[in-house]
């Protein structure tokens, strides 16, 4: 995926100095734009906002900053135990999970208008090229853990707001029959990792070549992110410094000149 995103960079690079000198179909009033938008993809959600400058009729220049929650995979959330009900209602969790994993970034891109779909409607399919740095939120994924404390005469039990330990002993963080639900307790700030990385990204995007004062646009493009250490999310699963994901997002905008 690495590859062929660098390969659509160059793309777009080198197809840029030859898309300023046309003129025609992308030609446009409205020079600058501002949005929001609202992705999903196979990693997640995310939210974002994006000032684009069109500094030629067929070629703009863009900020982007984005918020999102990387899950990495489809997870089943399932109630806590039913064993204890004495203790306190259960809540629902998602079983092996470790980390939430959030990020945030921040990068510089192009779009170029490809070809006009359609003279009346002055639809057009845009390449955006994009690259800038990110930062990484984990942020420990706490349970309500039940433990015995049995004195000699009646079962006695403890609660614990625990989070997950590879090397602690008898932890009962992956046993389901003991977990009573999600924690939203024990969340420390020193608990919080924020790992440094980047990224890159490549992308088709449908909206009008003429810029109108309030438009939307469509985006389909592909993800890959990378950071300067493994971002664990879940137990039993391999992590690694990197993922990448495709995406489908949809983008309201104004402009002006």
């Amino acid at each position: 995926m690495a590859r062929l995103l660098f390969i659509a960079f160059l793309f777009v690079s080198l197809y840029a100095p030859r898309a300023q000198a046309k003129e025609g179909a992308g030609d446009t009033a409205n020079k600058y734009s501002l949005g929001i938008g609202a992705q999903m993809s196979t990693s997640g959600w995310k939210v974002l906002a994006t000032y684009e400058h069109q500094v030629k009729p067929r070629l703009g220049h863009f900020f982007q900053l984005s918020f999102s929650e990387v899950t990495l995979g489809y997870y089943n959330k399932r109630e806590g135990s039913k064993l204890f009900p004495s203790t306190e209602p259960s809540r629902s969790y998602i079983p092996g999970k470790i980390n939430r994993f959030y990020a945030v970034q921040f990068g510089h891109g192009r779009e170029i208008i490809i070809v006009p779909l359609n003279k009346t409607s002055q639809l057009a399919l845009c390449a955006r090229i994009q690259a800038g740095v990110g930062m990484g939120i984990l942020v420990p994924y706490y349970l309500r853990v039940v433990y015995d404390d049995n004195n000699g005469q009646r079962p006695h039990y403890i609660i614990k707001d625990e989070k997950y330990d590879a090397h602690a002993a008898h932890s009962r963080f992956l046993d389901g029959d003991y977990v009573l639900g999600r924690s939203a307790k024990g969340r420390a700030n020193h608990d919080i990792s924020l790992p440094p990385g980047g990224y890159i990204d490549a992308a088709v995007c449908l909206r009008r070549a003429k810029r109108k004062k309030f438009d939307v646009s469509l985006t389909a493009g592909t993800n890959f992110s990378v950071y300067f250490q493994t971002v664990p999310v879940m137990a039993g699963q391999k992590a690694v410094p990197y993922y990448g994901n495709v995406y489908l997002t949809v983008s309201p905008s104004y402009s002006w000149k």
